[in-house]
């Protein structure tokens, strides 16, 4: 004969529990932040600054700001040709922005001396540049009236995924080339007007 075996009752687990408590945490941060967020800034506390549109990671989408190159003297339209062809164009791709900043950059390595052009800075030179560089949907031509470029210098567009890479050179090589600004297309989907 033998003896029945005793056995212990099992306890269900209760993950429930767990994740209970998991979610309740997550709603009281979420309150948290939310109320942070909507509470009035204390008495005497400066308000908010306003957000900026911006073109190309803080350049405002109006005027000149202290991140453009800054126009001649001789070329007082310079800020107001460049606050018309930002508003001009559509918006960047935020999904490509760090696409956007890599390619900004490589742009701009390969225009600056010794990596850049001849120091004569002709359309032809800059666009052999880019091209070669990988960059097809380039172009580049002395900079017209209402070209979002200094008077007198060479104006250059590269288009890429997610938006368009818009620059100036100097002709004579004198002066500051800060490389090209990250914006959108103009209304025909392209880069720089023909």
């Amino acid at each position: 004969m033998s003896l029945p075996v005793q056995r212990r009752p099992v306890t269900p687990r209760r993950p429930e529990r767990a994740v209970a408590v998991v979610l309740l945490c997550g709603a009281l941060g979420l309150g948290y932040g939310t109320l942070q967020a909507l509470a009035p800034p204390p008495q005497g506390a400066p308000a908010p600054a306003q957000a900026v549109r911006a073109a190309d990671g803080g350049v405002p989408a109006t005027g000149c700001a202290a991140a453009d190159t800054p126009g001649p003297a001789d070329d007082p339209a310079y800020c107001a040709r460049l606050d018309a062809d930002r508003r001009s164009r559509g918006p960047v791709d935020p999904g490509r922005a760090a696409d956007l900043r890599h390619a900004r950059a490589r742009v701009a390595a390969l225009l600056d001396p010794p990596y850049g052009p001849p120091p004569e800075r002709t359309p032809d030179g800059v666009l052999v540049t880019l091209r070669a560089a990988g960059f097809r949907q380039s172009q580049a031509r002395p900079a017209r009236a209402g070209d979002p470029a200094p008077a007198g210098s060479l104006v250059y567009a590269v288009q890429v995924p997610g938006g368009c890479l818009v620059g100036s050179l100097t002709v004579d090589g004198t002066g500051a080339d800060d490389g090209p600004a990250v914006v959108g297309t103009l209304p025909d989907r392209s880069c720089l007007t023909l």
